[in-house]
């Protein structure tokens, strides 16, 4: 036998209730199967999709009352069906089984505990279900829509990264679920799946490229965001690559929380929805392959439902922003203003380093710890616990700024940011000197006996080394000298990524540590 807990929270219900959304908790309880669950009809949208024997999977939906329909892998036909009621706020377990030979659904009210069998759906008499087509293909093409079979006029002329005007269509009206039929101001025509829920709101995304474009349907937003709150979700709707938005340092939330909420998505992805402070973010797009930040900028995050859409610019990912409950006829807008990655750094051993720059006043920085945020692109002053002051030219590109000295006697250390990776299979490495007394420092693999690598003066990075996938061992040292001055060993490289080495002031240590410098080891 097998067993699971089911359980809920007050905190689950206030959040849901917020959301103005229920959450439905599907256990697949029938051995040897693989169940998927659509809504509004059977040809509707997929809410629960693939979940195998013991396995639970939760979504929040927005309806309050809703046609189920359960199916399992190679089956066109719903193996069962019913009708469930789901408050706002509430928490569903929906369980399927096995009874009498035939599959049954079953919920439990996670709150109280009462259990009980569905009936079977009656026929659905709703048939509407409200659509805005959004555009976001990759190929600067104008779209015109159609559902197919009907007819019906969606949209007309609808721009790269436009949005259509919301109408009512017929849906579900094909077992095997709609179709859009496309046409592009350049005489293209094709056809995509769309899967609709009768009696929602949803956006239909288009996305990918000309000729094999895809279609991702978005429900709408049902409430507003509670007082003071942006709520948030991000999409990627980009060609191919996993990405993630990660929010930089200096953002309304604070550096303690954080910088990954949304969590990586693939194509098609849709993260779970988090309601924020409202305000400035620096945003950052960050390519799951490669670790690099593809884009950054500053965004205006005000209070009320906003969509991130990851999409495809003439082959490149960016980042484009839909506030959900205003007015959506300007379509997806780019970032409020695009910045400059920037990765910050301190070695400061006897405090924190307060790195300010352009808007942005990110948290301080504690010794040996790393942030990245957004650097206007442009030339700004970056300045160091309000003493040591630097100018930057961030029109020219992207740069690592580091805190190093003390907290009597801070030093600002500015340098940009090491090239792309340019042999598919390598990793780069550099270093930099960031120990004020020391002119000139030397770095080795392994030993103090083995050649000599790079050299880095003090706030210069060395040249770049490529190297392939492996542990490595550095050892750091004076020109002319054998004693070792600082180490890292078992670093592990990853092919595509660039790495930085650090060489710093230490704190004072016990007497057992020789070694004069500390290292801290980051990916640029």
């Amino acid at each position: 036998p097998q067993f699971k807990q089911l359980q809920t929270s007050d905190q689950d219900r206030t959040d849901l209730l917020a959301a103005g959304r229920s959450r439905l908790i599907f256990i697949n309880t029938v051995p040897d199967s693989t169940l998927y669950l659509r809504r509004g009809c059977q040809s509707g949208d997929t809410i629960i999709g693939g979940t195998g024997f013991g396995i639970g999977t939760t979504v929040d939906i927005p309806q309050t009352e809703a046609s189920l329909y359960l199916f399992t892998s190679g089956i066109p036909s719903p193996m069962t069906t019913a009708r469930l009621s789901l408050p706002t706020g509430s928490t569903t377990y929906l369980i399927a089984a096995r009874r009498n030979g035939a599959i049954e659904l079953f919920t439990i009210d996670a709150a109280t505990g009462v259990a009980g069998t569905l009936p079977s759906a009656p026929p659905e008499t709703r048939t509407e279900s409200a659509i805005a087509l959004v555009n976001a293909i990759d190929g600067n093409a104008t779209v015109s829509a159609q559902m197919k079979g009907s007819g019906a006029v969606i949209a007309t002329g609808v721009p790269t990264f436009g949005i259509s005007s919301e109408g009512n269509v017929q849906a579900c009206q094909s077992p095997s679920g709609d179709s859009l039929e496309l046409t592009t101001s350049g005489g293209q025509a094709f056809t995509v799946g769309i899967r609709l829920s009768v009696g929602g709101r949803s956006f239909a995304v288009l996305y990918n490229t000309l000729g094999i474009t895809r279609a991702l349907v978005l429900d709408r937003a049902a409430t507003q965001a509670p007082s003071g709150k942006a709520r948030v979700r991000v999409v990627n709707v980009a060609s191919d690559g996993r990405f993630a938005v990660v929010i930089g340092s200096g953002s309304p939330r604070g550096d303690s929380a954080s910088t990954r909420p949304f969590g990586s998505q693939l194509p098609g992805g849709i993260s779970p929805t988090v309601d924020l402070p409202a305000g400035d973010y620096p945003l950052l797009l960050s390519d799951d392959a490669s670790g690099q930040f593809v884009e950054s900028g500053i965004q205006n995050l005000g209070e009320g439902v906003w969509t991130i859409f990851v999409v495809s610019n003439n082959g490149v990912p960016s980042l484009r922003v839909l506030r959900e409950d205003g007015n959506v006829s300007g379509g997806l807008q780019p970032l409020g203003s695009i910045g400059r990655s920037a990765v910050l750094f301190s070695m400061i051993p006897d405090g924190n380093a307060s790195i300010t720059f352009g808007q942005l006043a990110p948290s301080p920085i504690g010794y040996s710890y790393v942030r990245y945020s957004v650097a206007p692109a442009a030339q700004f002053q970056a300045t160091l616990n309000g003493v040591a002051t630097q100018a930057v030219d961030g029109a020219a590109g992207e740069y690592v700024m580091g805190a190093t000295g003390t907290m009597a006697l801070p030093q600002l250390i500015v340098f940009p940011q090491a090239a792309s990776v340019s042999a598919a299979d390598r990793a780069t490495v550099r270093f930099i000197n960031a120990v004020p007394s020391e002119t000139t420092l030397e770095l080795r693999e392994s030993s103090i006996t083995t050649d000599l690598l790079r050299t880095s003066d003090f706030g210069a990075p060395s040249d770049t080394l490529q190297r392939e996938e492996r542990k490595y061992s550095f050892v750091i040292s004076r020109p002319g000298q054998q004693t070792v001055l600082a180490r890292i060993d078992g670093v592990e490289l990853s092919a595509g990524r660039r790495y930085l080495l650090v060489v710093g002031p230490k704190r004072p240590t016990s007497a057992s540590d020789t070694l004069q410098y500390r290292t801290l080891w980051m990916q640029e």
